[in-house]
């Protein structure tokens, strides 16, 4: 597995706890129905992302059945369902961002952390570009 993702392993494994928590309070609140349509539609829209395009059709098909034939309040409900998952993975990437800088920060050899304002000058300094030239006048 490339190093970069497994820097991510922790992110994808909070959103998966996040989503199987979303799961349960479905399940609780609007019932089984609703979280077994939920999960088809998530399904669908995941075997779209992951397919060849030629395998795409199908799914799309399948999903295009699957929401229209949802009436006004299933298909409310299960945008709902979905704006609270996006929500939750959002809450988990901030999460994740501020476990990437400490564990930075925290290792005495480690480099900057990539995107990091000094990484970024790192990177301007190694490729010939002396200090004196990036200062602000």
């Amino acid at each position: 597995m490339p190093v970069s993702a497994d820097h991510d392993r922790p992110l994808r494994d909070d959103v998966r706890l996040l989503g199987a928590l979303l799961g349960e309070v479905l399940r609780a609140q609007e019932g089984e129905a609703l979280y077994e349509r939920v999960e088809e539609v998530r399904a669908l829209a995941k075997r779209i992302h992951e397919a060849d395009e030629g395998l795409r059709g199908g799914a799309r098909e399948a999903l295009r059945g699957v929401l229209t034939g949802l009436d006004d309040e299933d298909a409310r409900r299960v945008a709902r369902a979905f704006a609270h998952f996006l929500a939750l993975a959002n809450i988990a990437e901030r999460h994740h961002v501020i476990r990437r800088r400490r564990a930075h920060e925290l290792d005495p050899e480690g480099r900057p952390q990539r995107g990091s304002l000094a990484e970024s000058l790192r990177r301007l300094r190694d490729a010939g570009h002396p200090p004196e030239a990036l200062a602000l006048s």
